[in-house]
């Protein structure tokens, strides 16, 4: 898949058009039919965007150009391609199913002339003649210097996070950069990273082609977004130089790598200067002004006092914007949506409003930073948080909590095995009288990046518990988790210490399940998609939770190939009444089963919605229905006897 996770159109003044690309092998592999005659030699020139823009106006020229290229240096496990990509398969092949010889092959794959390789750390170890002649550096200062060094300024710190998570997840990146040379004049580099991966899957260096594309941005601080012709960040920022007292809605459309998907970016670019026009007639008449920002975000800056009331309102309205397909049928948009109230300090505005954005694409919800209100309440509460959860680590207040997974009829097949998910819990004192909900402690520890530590400490615990109780448990893990190059190896150490014999049921990798959050993003990068690999290999389970909640789809699923999913409560709840949830489950259970995995519904609370469950073919129920979480291990239910 090309995927485009960031942007459908660069904002003016940052031109982020940062492009995901994945599936190389799968293209490289058709690649490799076409009579392609340049030597290995001339690999790092070779380019087709010349070839493409002559031929084939209706495809987007750079996601093309930019698979070519990184499928033929790059050497990467993927998946099966989506249809956008079966087509691009076709047109590629009509189009390199010519007659070039080799001289003119190469006249046409000369377009890309900068060339260098970094280390891991973005330091330059090689360029070509055509990087010194565009940075206007000598080869040798070139050479050891970093990459970073010869910014611009103009990208923000997001930009470059994004930039360096990607690709040192083992993904190709490919966008619009802007450096500066070494006379301090600015230049526009369309720039294809590619890690270079060793056989153990490690990443040795980065190969960088670039090009100049300086001729596409007549004027480097513009300030109308070249898609929507809205004012841009650059201008918004001016006007936050005038205005005093202000409002922030920053707004992010969530679900438009899926419409890119499915309709194409050309469609996704349209959707998107619909909706700017949409914005554009709502502030007609009032005292705010609508802005582009980076990607799919867009800014509302109120230029009065305005009330939450107001804003649920204008929510609200968001929410029911209609755009319609080719056949007129609504195409459904998903919304994030972060304010901030009454915040005069520009610099404060705009990281409140960025905080209450990301905390707003978690809830599903729109998200309210009010500055004079509670931001001091607020920042308490999550300090003293804080600080509960240093003591909780340091005092070992964390308790593991024990839920039933029922074992349906259907699945009697499978054997009487007891099974629990293992969740965890905190207390707020050493005398453990009080627990404190997951919901807010676990952020905390999320954000001070402390998620291995807890796992760590629940596998303990857990491993514990099995020695004492047959059966088997559902361990959670967190990304933190499954991007660690140790994690199965730590793993493997704290489980041996309860492996003996000796133990009344000794904790073996058969006994485990590890459960994996459906909504993580990087969920098929190359040291997840290793450690679920080596997990399953070494023989646990693996389960996908919460399916359903994310952006992903099926095929996710399969990739993975996980022994269990858990559908996400959702569409467990009130499915008795609703037709399309059971629609959807039963169509889940179908797919799950024809590969074979086996699938549990969670959040059960009704006699009802057991009964449908288990008519649709599910083959484990967890939730308040059988049992709340305890932290001891019941087994008074005779479904469970062995």
């Amino acid at each position: 898949m090309i995927d485009d996770h960031t942007s459908n159109s660069s904002n003016s003044s940052n031109k982020s058009k940062s492009h995901v690309l994945e599936d190389f092998i799968k293209i490289e592999q058709f690649i490799q039919n076409f009579p392609l005659k340049s030597s290995q030699t001339d690999i790092e020139k070779l380019n087709v965007y010349e070839l493409v823009q002559e031929r084939l106006s209706t495809m987007d020229i750079k996601d093309i150009t930019s698979a070519i290229v990184m499928a033929i240096i790059s050497k990467k496990e993927v998946h099966d391609l989506r249809s956008r990509n079966i087509q691009l398969q076709g047109e590629i092949s009509r189009i390199m199913s010519g007659t070039l010889t080799m001289e003119e092959e190469l006249d046409i794959l000369y377009t890309y002339k900068c060339i260098l390789d970094v280390d891991t750390n973005g330091i330059i170890l090689e360029v070509n003649d055509f990087m010194v002649e565009c940075s206007g550096y000598s080869r040798e200062e070139l050479i050891g210097k970093n990459m970073h060094s010869m910014s611009s300024g103009i990208h923000s710190k997001n930009f470059w996070n994004n930039f360096w998570n990607t690709i040192r997840s083992g993904r190709g990146w490919a966008g619009d950069i802007c450096n500066k040379k070494k006379d301090g004049s600015f230049i526009w580099l369309w720039t294809i990273v590619v890690p270079k991966i060793d056989k153990d899957g490690n990443i040795i260096s980065f190969k960088v082609i670039r090009q100049d594309v300086s001729e596409s941005y007549e004027l480097f601080d513009q300030k109308i977004d070249n898609l929507t012709k809205l004012p841009n960040y650059t201008k918004c920022l001016e006007d936050f130089s005038i205005e005093k007292n202000r409002s922030l809605a920053l707004l992010h459309i969530n679900n438009m790598i899926d419409i890119n998907d499915v309709f194409g970016r050309e469609r996704g670019d349209e959707i998107i200067k619909e909706i700017a026009e949409k914005l554009r007639k709502f502030s007609s008449g009032k005292n705010l002004n609508i802005y582009k920002f980076e990607g799919t975000d867009f800014a509302i800056v109120f230029k009065e006092d305005v009330s939450e009331q107001f804003i649920q309102e204008q929510y609200n309205r968001l929410s029911d914007i209609k755009i319609f397909d080719s056949n007129n049928k609504r195409i459904h948009l998903s919304f994030s949506l972060g304010v901030v109230l009454n915040e005069p300090n520009i610099e404060a505005l705009l990281r409140h409003g960025q905080s209450a954005l990301n905390k707003s694409k978690q809830k599903k919800r729109y998200v309210v930073f009010d500055n004079k209100n509670d931001t001091l309440g607020k920042s308490k509460d999550f300090f003293e948080m804080r600080s509960l959860v240093r003591e909780a680590f340091k005092e070992d207040l964390f308790e593991v909590f024990f839920q039933e997974i029922k074992e349906n009829f259907c699945a009697i097949k499978k054997g009487k095995t007891k099974r629990f998910e293992c969740l965890v819990r905190m207390y707020d004192s050493k005398e453990k009288t009080n627990l404190i909900s997951p919901g807010k402690f676990l952020p905390i520890i999320k954000e001070d990046g402390e998620d291995e530590e807890l796992t760590s400490c629940v596998i303990e615990k857990v491993c514990k518990k099995m020695i004492e109780n047959d059966g088997h448990f559902s361990i959670n893990l967190t990304e933190d988790d499954l991007t660690s190059a140790d994690f199965t190896e730590g793993i493997l150490k704290k489980i041996s210490k309860y492996s003996s014999l000796e133990h009344k049921y000794p904790v073996t990798p058969n006994r485990i399940t590890f459960e994996i959050l459906e909504e993580i993003e990087s969920i098929e990068s190359g040291n997840i998609r290793k450690n679920i690999k080596t997990l399953k290999d070494l023989g646990f389970s693996i389960a996908i939770d919460d399916f359903g909640s994310g952006y992903s789809n099926f095929s996710r699923m399969f990739n993975l190939e996980p022994d269990f999913i858990k559908i996400d409560m959702r569409y467990v709840r009130g499915i008795d009444k609703n037709q399309r949830h059971r629609s959807l489950v039963r169509a889940i259970v179908g797919l799950a089963h024809d590969n074979d995995i086996s699938v549990i519904g969670e959040g059960i609370e009704t006699e009802q919605e057991q009964l449908v469950m288990e008519s649709l073919g599910v083959d484990y129920s967890q939730g308040f229905l059988f049992s709340k979480p305890t932290p001891i291990i019941e087994d008074n239910n005779p479904d469970f006897i062995d």
